[in-house]
């Protein structure tokens, strides 16, 4: 478990912890998976809002969202929480590209609540390119509702120890 300023990242094996220093030491099994916790402060949505010219005050107003929506308070954009992937992505797989992302947002992510981003692995879909396969979603770590699904596909550089079983 790495803690980064209140938010862990925990990188787990379904039969024991993956070595974060080698991870593909026992080769990659159906089911292995990922975890970061985060909370997203309002400085860093507004952030991300100015960054990608978002101005929507669904982000920002809470006047707005009180008197106008049927929100609780400020919500992150959709993007900014999908954007936890990567991070989780390279944290495990620092040399990784990522090649494509699905996402479905089923529910808001709000400003300073606490969500547990998750990646899977499904299967390698071209094993002569190296091209994995991961379920990805983000939890609500209040009510454990599921506020983002969906998939990715990452591209795994060659190792000698890339054993997929």
């Amino acid at each position: 478990v790495l803690n980064q300023g209140g938010r862990s990242l925990i990188c787990c094996r379904q039969f024991g912890l993956i070595n974060k220093e080698d991870p593909y030491q026992k080769g990659l099994e159906t089911g292995d998976y990922g975890l970061i916790n985060w909370v997203f402060p309002q400085k860093e949505v507004i952030g991300f809002s100015e960054l990608v010219g978002d101005e929507s005050p669904l982000h920002h107003d809470h006047d707005y969202i009180k008197n106008s929506t049927k929100f609780k308070t400020t919500i992150t954009q959709g993007m900014y929480s999908g954007s936890l992937f990567t991070k989780l992505f390279k944290e495990y797989f620092p040399d990784s590209i990522y090649l494509s992302q699905k996402y479905f947002f089923r529910a808001p992510v709000y400003v300073g609540e606490e969500v547990e981003a998750k990646f899977e692995f499904v299967e390698m879909e071209r094993k002569d390119k190296n091209y994995a396969r991961f379920k990805t979603s983000i939890v609500k770590k209040d009510g454990n509702i599921t506020a983002i699904d969906g998939n990715a596909l990452i591209w795994l550089p060659s190792h000698p120890k890339l054993q997929l079983i």
